[in-house]
């Protein structure tokens, strides 16, 4: 989820309202702040967002010819009436296979029994040890972010962060 004054620079940038040095310190104080979030919420490993990112295409679309990246690739990813397949689990030889199990597309949460029925039905597979608890994926798959909250995305962390502790501390 993107903080709104990293939104309304980011269309301040590109209308030339405020340089790209500009962008890139508002970019820098919002890090800031989902890295503080992250360690209030209990989170053990930190990410930035990729908030110096306007959209989770954009590096790709620049890597082919003829195709120009764009803010307004909005559509967030969906994997229709069977997403349920994105969080079967698959053996791993040693290495550490991340459950993304915690939805960030939508403010409800998961309970901590689902949870902890899907990391032991894992576990059947791949040696607890080598399990870790992740949401599905980032909060802001799109300039704009998911439709959720602030407070829906602390209460996700700090939901990753005590289903974790349970389970492997």
């Amino acid at each position: 989820m993107r903080p709104r004054e990293l939104i309304e620079a980011r269309s301040a940038c590109r209308e030339g309202r405020i340089d790209a040095e500009r962008l890139r310190g508002i970019e820098d104080c919002s890090i800031l702040t989902a890295l503080e979030l992250q360690k209030e919420a209990g989170i053990d490993v930190f990410t930035d967002g990729e908030y110096h990112r306007g959209n989770f295409m954009a590096d790709f679309a620049s890597s082919l010819d003829g195709m120009m990246p764009s803010e307004s690739i909005m559509a967030p990813i969906r994997r229709g009436p069977n997403r349920e397949l994105a969080n079967e689990f698959r053996r791993s030889d040693g290495e550490t296979v991340v459950l993304g199990l915690i939805t960030t597309k939508e403010p409800q949460s998961e309970s901590e029994d689902v949870l902890r029925r899907r990391i032991d039905e894992a576990a059947k597979y791949v040696p607890l040890e080598n399990l870790a608890l992740s949401t599905q994926c980032g909060f802001a798959s799109t300039l704009l972010g998911n439709l959720i909250s602030w407070d829906d995305m602390r209460r996700k962390l700090e939901l990753v962060a005590k289903v974790a502790r349970t389970v492997w501390d």
